[in-house]
C-alpha cells in the first residue's frame, strides 16, 4: 500500500474507531444508538469489523484500547485451583475451571489481537 493510501486508511480506521467508542459509552443498545445516528446496523458492525482486523494486523498508530473488544472480568477465587491458561505473546491468563462460558468466550475474543 502506497503512502497516501496509508494515511487515507489510518484516518478512516480512526474516525469507525471513535463511532464504535461513541457508540460503546451512549448506555444505548447498537441498534438505537444506529438509528439515533443514522447509521446502518450492517454498516457498524462492517466497520467494528474492519477496525477490529486492522489494530490485530498492522502496526498502527491508533491508540491502542481495547475497549473495542471489552472483556468482563470476575474476581479469582484465591486459591491456587486455576485449571484454565491462556498464553498469547505478551499475555497470560489464568482461569478457573468453574468459569462460566460466556465470560470464557470474551476472554479469548479479547486476546486475539
Amino acid at each position: 500500500m502506497d503512502r497516501i493510501s496509508q494515511i487515507k486508511t489510518d484516518l478512516l480506521m480512526r474516525e469507525w474507531t471513535n463511532m464504535v467508542r461513541e457508540c460503546r459509552s451512549s448506555g444505548l443498545t447498537v441498534k438505537e444508538w444506529c438509528a439515533n445516528n443514522g447509521v446502518n446496523i450492517k454498516t457498524y458492525y462492517y466497520r467494528l469489523k474492519r477496525v477490529r482486523n486492522y489494530m490485530c494486523d498492522n502496526n498502527t498508530n491508533l491508540p491502542v484500547r481495547h475497549d473495542i473488544v471489552p472483556v468482563p472480568v470476575e474476581s479469582m477465587p484465591d486459591d491456587d485451583n486455576h485449571q484454565i491458561k491462556i498464553i498469547t505473546s505478551n499475555i497470560s491468563v489464568e482461569l478457573p475451571a468453574t468459569i462460566q462460558p460466556q465470560l470464557l468466550k470474551a476472554a479469548i475474543e479479547g486476546l486475539k489481537c
